[in-house]
């Protein structure tokens, strides 16, 4: 199964990121994706971490194009209320994947894959949908059911 867990960081990543990125790697067989503004060309990552420049801008014509109107997106801290639509934002990204989703950079993963081999995750569309973590089945209907 293929996961791809997607932040979305606007701003000058915070001093703890060195560590969101060590709980990254010890995930190895999920992939973590990291869009952002910020130049991290110096910054060491590991096998399963990518960052993409992003710009605030650019998802907000990126959102606007998915919801056919303008998107309220002037502000980084507006990009919570946009999870749920990466599915479609980002198509492009998760495509091949079997699940996608977002977390935020102050979270310190443990062992998820153990924890989610616990579950059929085949059965659920929506994984763990409280919080700064969440799986989304990739296909169509649930990556538009926000329509």
């Amino acid at each position: 199964m293929r996961i791809i867990v997607i932040s979305v960081y606007f701003g000058k990543l915070p001093e703890y990121f060195p560590l969101w990125l060590k709980s990254c790697e010890f995930n190895r067989n999920i992939d973590f994706l990291v869009l952002s503004d910020q130049d991290t060309t110096d910054i060491s990552l590991p096998n399963n971490v990518k960052i993409s420049e992003y710009s605030l801008e650019r998802m907000q014509k990126d959102a606007t194009q998915v919801l056919g109107f303008e998107a309220n997106l002037f502000s980084p801290y507006k990009c919570c209320d946009y999870k749920p639509l990466y599915g479609a934002i980002f198509q492009s990204r998760i495509a091949g994947y079997d699940y996608w989703g977002y977390c935020d950079l102050d979270l310190i993963f443990g062992d998820v894959e153990g924890f989610i081999k616990k579950y059929d995750l085949l059965k659920y569309d929506r994984f763990l949908p409280l919080g700064h973590f969440s799986l989304y089945k990739n296909t169509n209907s649930v990556n538009n059911s926000f329509k």
